[in-house]
C-alpha cells in the first residue's frame, strides 16, 4: 500500500519555529529600534535644553549687571527659575557627573550673584566686584565648561543611538522579512505624519516671521508683560520712543516707568484688564524716557494669558506727544497773540466776563483800562512795520514792570491794549496803575540805532449796577481813552456817562468830515504875515475851515484834532497843499510885483512819516510852477521829538529841494537848543501865549527876548504870533522880532480878499490897508 509522503513533524514545527522566532525577533527589533529612535530623540532634545541653558545664562549674567544698576532683581529671577528648570529636566535624563558638576556651579553661581548684589544694594561696590572676580566669574566660567563638555556627551550619545537604532533596523529588516511591509508601513505613515507637522511648523514660522516684522516695523512700542508687569517682550520701537534696546528692558516692570502723577491710575487699569474682566482696554499716561523728556503714550492692554504663544499681558504703546503739543500750540494761538505773547481779544473777553459775573454776586467792583499808543502809525509808517512789531514787544514788556502777576494784559490788536485788575477795584487804585503804566512810557526806548520817544492814552471803565456787561465796559474805557487823547494825549481819563454822548458826537463828526472831504465842504483863509520893521506883507499863512451845511464854519481847533487821530488828516494836508499851491500861482500870475509873496502851511507830523510825502511836494511845486523857495512848511515842537533822526531826514530832503522850515507853537513844546541845532529850519514861530502878555509881564518879555537871541545865534528868522495891540508890536520891534500876524493886522481872509490886498502897491504897509 502506498501514500503520500508525510511532512516530518520536526520541519513543520522548525518552520513555525522560524516563523515565531522571526516574528518575535521583528518584535523586539521593533521594540530595541523603537527604544533607540526614542532615546535618540531625547538626546537630541537635551541638546536643545542645554542650547536653551547657555542663552538663558548668558542672560543671567547681563542680567546681574542690569540689577546693580536699576535695583530690579524681578527679571533675574525670572531668568534664574527658568534655567534651574531646565537643568532639573537634564539631572532627571541622567547624563553622569557632568550634569551635576552642571547643577553645582550654577548653585553656586547663584550664591555669590545674590551676594554680589547684596554687597552692590548696600553700596559696598569693592565687595561686589570681589565677589564678582573671585566667585561669581569662576562659578560661571565653571558652569560654561560643564555645559560644552555635557552638551558634548549628549552630542555622542545621540550619535551612539542613532548608529544603533541603523543597525537594529537592518538586523530587524534582514530577519524580519515577513513584518516588512507592516514595519514600512508604519515607517511611511510616521515619517508622513513628521512631513504634515514639519509643514505645519514651517507655515507658522512663516507667519511668525511676518508677524514679527509688522511688529518690529510699527512706530509703536509692542510689548508682553507677565501678570507683575515685568516685561519678557519689548518690540524695536522702544530704541527710538523710550532710548534703551530692547533687551534693556526685559524683567523691567512696566509700573516702575509710568509718571508717579500716573502710577496709581495706571497700576488700577492694568489690574482691571487681567483676569479676562476686559478683553481690550486703553488709557493715557506718560512715560520719562531716558532724555529726561515726559512723553505721553495711549495704552492699549489685551489680557492674552490663555494663548500659549503669548502668555501674557500684550501692551501697545502709542506715542501722542507730538499730537498733544500740536493741539495745545493751536489753542495758545488761538487766545494768545502770536506777537507779543499776550492774551488776545477773546481770552480777555472770556475772563472779563467771567469776572464780571462773580462780581456781580459779591457785589464788588472790577476795573478795567484800555491804553492805546499815541502817535504809533507815525512811528509804525516811517520805521517799518519791523520796528513798529519791536515797539509793541518792548511795550508789552513795560506792563509787566506796572502790573500785578496776577493782573491780565492783553493785546486787542494794532497799538491797543486792555488791562483786567484783579481783585475787588477801586477808582483810586486804577489810577494809581494807570499813572504806573505812564511812568514807564517816559523812557525812550532803541528801535535798532534810533531812539524812540512814545506815549500812551489810557481809559479808565469801572463796573457797576449800570454796566456788567463785558462788551459795554471795554466801550467806556475805549471813549474814556480818546478823552484822554483829545486832552492832550499821554494821560488818563476815568469813564463817566456822559462821555457817551460825546463819543456819539464824534463817531458822527467823523462821519460827516470824511463827507466834507468828499464834497469839497473844506474852504481855506489866508492870514497876511507881516514884516515887522517895514510893516510890508511877506507872506501869508494857509488856514483851513469846515463849511459845514447844518453849523456854518467850523474852526480847524474842533475837527483837525480828531482828523489826527483818524488818519484823514494826511489827506487833508494834501488838499490843502495843493489847493494853497494854485491859489499861490495864480497871485503870482496876476500880480506881478507880489511874485516872491511866500506862502506857509502847516504840516501834520503824520505827513511826514508817510514814505510818499516829500515826492508829493515836489510834484505839487512842479504843477503850479512854484519856485520851491516860496513854500514855507510849519511842523510843531512835538511832531519832531517822536523820531528826531527820521524827521531830520526828512526835513533835509525838503530843505534840499529849497522849500523852508518853520517850527509852529515855539515855546509850549520841549525847546532844546540841542535838537535845534539838529533840525535843517529856517524860522521860529513864537506861540501866542509868549505874546499876549508883552509890555505887561517883563519875565515874558525876558522870555521872549532869550527866544529871539537863541534864534539869531542859530541862524534863524523869527515870526510872532498872535499880535493883536500896537504895545506888543511896539515890544516885539524894540527886541528885533523879524515877522509877525495877528488880528492887530488881518484875522484869516478869504483868497478873494488877500486878492484886493495884493492889488495895492507893493510898499504900502498892510497895517494901514487891513482893519481887524
Amino acid at each position: 500500500m502506498t501514500g503520500r509522503p508525510a511532512v516530518p513533524a520536526y520541519s513543520r514545527h522548525s518552520t513555525l519555529m522560524v516563523g515565531a522566532m522571526c516574528a518575535l525577533v521583528a518584535a523586539l527589533a521593533f521594540v530595541v529600534i523603537h527604544y533607540l529612535a526614542v532615546s535618540s530623540d531625547t538626546r537630541r532634545v537635551d541638546e536643545v535644553r542645554l542650547a536653551e541653558v547657555q542663552a538663558d545664562f548668558y542672560l543671567l549674567r547681563n542680567r546681574l549687571g542690569l540689577v546693580e544698576q536699576d535695583d530690579d532683581q524681578g527679571g533675574f529671577d525670572m531668568i534664574a527659575g527658568r534655567v534651574r528648570s531646565l537643568v532639573h529636566r537634564l539631572k532627571t535624563d541622567g547624563h553622569g557627573h557632568n550634569v551635576l558638576d552642571l547643577e553645582g556651579s550654577f548653585a553656586s553661581f547663584l550664591r555669590s550673584a545674590h551676594l554680589q548684589m547684596e554687597a552692590s544694594a548696600r553700596g559696598d561696590t569693592k565687595l561686589a566686584r570681589q565677589i564678582e572676580n573671585e566667585t561669581t566669574l569662576v562659578e560661571s566660567q565653571r558652569m560654561e565648561r560643564a555645559a560644552k563638555q555635557l552638551k558634548a556627551e549628549v552630542g555622542r550619545e545621540a550619535a551612539g543611538w542613532t548608529a544603533y537604532a541603523s543597525f537594529a533596523t537592518a538586523v530587524g529588516l534582514f530577519l524580519g522579512a515577513t513584518l516588512v511591509m507592516v514595519l514600512v508601513s508604519g515607517y511611511q505613515r510616521r515619517t508622513m505624519t513628521l512631513l504634515a507637522v514639519r509643514a505645519r511648523q514651517q507655515a507658522l514660522a512663516a507667519s511668525e516671521r511676518r508677524f514679527r516684522s509688522l511688529v518690529q516695523n510699527s512706530a509703536d512700542v509692542i510689548a508682553v508683560a507677565n501678570d507683575d508687569g515685568y516685561f519678557t517682550l519689548v518690540s524695536d520701537a522702544c530704541r527710538e520712543v523710550w532710548g534703551l534696546a530692547p533687551e534693556r528692558y526685559i524683567g523691567r516692570s512696566v509700573h516702575n516707568m509710568v509718571h508717579p502723577d500716573d502710577a496709581v491710575r495706571f497700576r488700577q487699569f492694568f489690574e482691571h484688564g487681567k483676569g479676562g474682566r476686559e478683553t481690550q482696554t486703553a488709557t493715557q499716561i506718560r512715560i520719562l524716557a531716558t532724555a529726561g523728556e515726559n512723553r505721553c503714550f495711549q495704552v492699549q492692554l489685551n489680557d492674552l494669558a490663555d494663548d500659549p504663544d503669548i502668555n501674557g499681558m500684550l501692551l501697545t504703546f502709542h506715542d501722542l506727544t507730538e499730537r498733544i503739543r500740536f493741539e495745545e500750540e493751536l489753542t495758545h494761538h488761538a487766545f494768545h497773540d502770536r506777537l507779543t505773547g499776550m492774551p488776545n481779544r477773546s481770552l480777555f473777553m472770556d475772563r472779563l466776563s467771567q469776572r464780571l459775573l462773580a462780581a456781580g454776586a459779591e457785589s464788588q467792583p472790577i476795573a478795567i483800562l484800555f491804553v492805546d499808543l499815541d502817535n504809533f502809525k507815525v512811528i509804525n509808517d516811517s520805521l517799518g512795520h519791523q520796528a513798529g512789531d519791536s515797539l509793541l514787544v518792548k511795550v508789552g514788556e513795560r506792563f509787566q514792570s506796572a502790573l500785578r502777576p496776577s493782573d491780565t494784559v492783553a493785546r486787542l490788536g494794532g497799538d491797543e491794549f486792555t488791562i483786567l485788575l484783579d481783585g475787588a477795584a477801586t477808582v483810586e487804585g486804577a489810577i494809581r496803575v494807570a499813572r504806573r503804566i505812564i511812568a514807564t512810557f517816559e523812557h525812550p526806548v532803541f528801535l535798532g540805532d534810533r531812539e524812540v520817544f512814545f506815549t500812551g492814552s489810557i481809559g479808565i471803565a469801572m463796573s457797576d449796577e449800570s454796566q456788567s456787561d463785558a462788551n459795554g465796559l471795554l466801550r467806556d474805557a475805549d471813549t474814556a481813552m480818546y478823552q484822554a487823547k483829545a486832552q492832550g494825549k499821554g494821560r488818563f481819563v476815568v469813564f463817566d456817562h456822559s462821555m457817551n454822548v460825546q463819543a456819539m458826537q464824534r463817531l458822527e463828526m467823523e462821519s460827516e468830515l470824511r463827507t466834507a472831504i468828499e464834497q469839497g465842504q473844506l474852504v481855506l483863509n489866508y492870514q497876511p504875515i507881516v514884516d515887522i520893521p517895514t510893516g510890508r506883507l511877506r507872506e501869508v499863512e494857509v488856514l483851513v475851515r469846515w463849511n459845514h451845511p447844518q453849523r456854518g464854519l467850523v474852526p480847524p481847533d474842533d475837527f483837525i484834532p480828531l482828523a489826527e487821530e483818524t488818519g484823514l488828516i494826511c489827506p487833508i494836508g494834501y488838499w490843502v497843499l495843493y489847493h494853497a499851491c494854485a491859489q499861490l500861482r495864480e497871485w503870482q500870475v496876476n500880480f506881478r510885483h507880489f511874485r516872491d509873496l511866500g506862502i506857509s502851511v502847516n504840516v501834520s507830523g503824520r505827513q511826514l512819516y508817510q514814505t510818499d510825502f516829500v515826492a508829493s511836494v515836489r510834484a505839487v511845486l512842479a504843477k503850479f510852477v512854484i519856485d520851491p523857495h516860496r513854500l514855507k512848511l510849519e511842523i510843531t515842537e512835538s511832531a519832531m521829538l517822536n523820531d528826531l533822526e527820521k524827521m531830520t531826514e526828512v526835513l533835509q530832503e525838503l530843505r534840499n529841494m529849497g522849500v523852508r522850515i518853520a517850527i509852529d507853537d515855539f515855546g509850549t513844546g520841549y525847546s532844546s537848543m540841542a535838537y535845534l541845532s539838529r533840525l535843517p529850519v529856517d524860522t521860529l514861530k513864537i506861540d501866542r501865549t509868549f505874546v499876549r502878555p508883552l509890555g505887561e509881564d517883563t519875565r515874558v518879555d525876558g522870555v521872549v527876548r532869550a527866544m529871539i537871541t537863541m534864534a539869531r545865534t542859530l541862524g534863524l528868522d523869527v515870526t510872532s504870533e498872535g499880535i493883536e495891540t500896537n504895545e506888543q508890536l511896539l515890544v516885539l520891534q524894540s527886541l528885533g522880532c523879524d515877522c509877525g500876524q495877528g488880528f492887530l493886522f488881518a484875522k484869516p481872509l478869504p483868497a478873494c480878499e488877500i486878492t484886493l490886498l495884493l492889488a495895492s502897491p507893493r510898499d504900502e504897509p498892510v497895517l494901514a490897508k487891513v482893519t481887524v
